[in-house]
């Protein structure tokens, strides 16, 4: 991999040296259109939608009477159990990805399957140096979709994103809509947001997650 190593540092360099003076005078140019979209309003955490509804577990703390019988023919509590990861974004060029990226995705698929993982936060730079261009780019399956293969990573809206500065490098917009398409293993649906999971065994309590661009 010598030589796609070296044309990796090299495509670094460049993007080092140019992406900050080009990034500024594209976003002085076009404000708001992509692949430099204006982030929508934040909602409000405490009104944000509610992703997942499990089943009631058995009941926190001791019992006793009617109150022990009703918890003891509840199941058992998993976790509110998550991952987080980013940075995972590839090579721009063969083989598209990288060895630590590959290792990393096998032990998320592997802690995912042990602990039944409910969903993985991606904070960013999905795809290095330049995100992608469009919502067909070839990147999505050759950095994504064949790294993180895992059964346990597979399920839908998975994985919850926010970009970072490589991914507004191209067109971010692309990877929104990438998220919106029906079989889709991201919910990525708008550049910052926000939603609530509930927290297992705590009736009536709720985690809120709110990803800021």
């Amino acid at each position: 991999f010598s030589l796609t190593w070296h044309r990796a540092a090299v495509a670094q360099r460049r993007y080092s040296l140019e992406t900050g003076e080009r990034l500024v005078s594209a976003r002085r140019a076009a404000p708001g259109n992509a692949p430099f979209m204006r982030a929508p309003h934040l909602p409000t955490c405490l009104h944000a939608p509610v992703l997942s509804r499990p089943q009631p577990c058995a009941c926190a703390g001791p019992k006793t009477g009617a109150d022990a019988a009703g918890c003891s023919r509840r199941p058992p509590c998993d976790p509110l159990h998550f991952l987080v990861t980013a940075d995972w974004g590839g090579l721009p060029v063969w083989p598209w990805v990288t060895p630590a990226q590959l290792k990393v995705a096998s032990t998320m698929g592997e802690v995912a399957r042990l602990q039944r993982s409910q969903f993985a936060l991606s904070l960013g730079d999905h795809f290095y140096f330049s995100g992608v261009r469009d919502v067909h780019d070839p990147r999505f399956r050759r950095t994504f979709e064949r790294a993180f293969s895992a059964p346990s990573l597979s399920g839908p809206r998975f994985f919850r994103l926010v970009a970072g500065n490589h991914d507004h490098d191209g067109n971010v917009s692309a990877q929104i809509a990438y998220a919106a398409q029906q079989d889709s293993r991201w919910q990525f649906p708008a550049l910052q947001h926000a939603w609530r999971e509930p927290l297992p065994g705590e009736e009536g309590t709720e985690v809120a997650f709110v990803l800021i661009d």
